[in-house]
């Protein structure tokens, strides 16, 4: 886990919500190694996007 080599963690969330309210199972990074929360924009996702084209006539089986 790369949070346990830095002096500072920093997370960003798409929403903060209170203590208790998340399953610990969908947790990436425990808290214990946070020291600084920021919430996220709400700009797009630039990586999440379709990236593959159409199947050619000369590719299709």
């Amino acid at each position: 886990m790369v949070a346990t080599a830095g002096i500072v963690t920093i997370a960003e969330a798409e929403v903060i919500v209170e203590p208790g309210e998340l399953d610990p199972n969908h947790v990436v990074t425990p808290g214990v190694y946070v020291q600084r929360l920021v919430q996220a924009s709400g700009r797009p996702k630039d990586i999440e996007q379709r990236t593959v084209r159409p199947r050619t006539d000369a590719l299709a089986v």
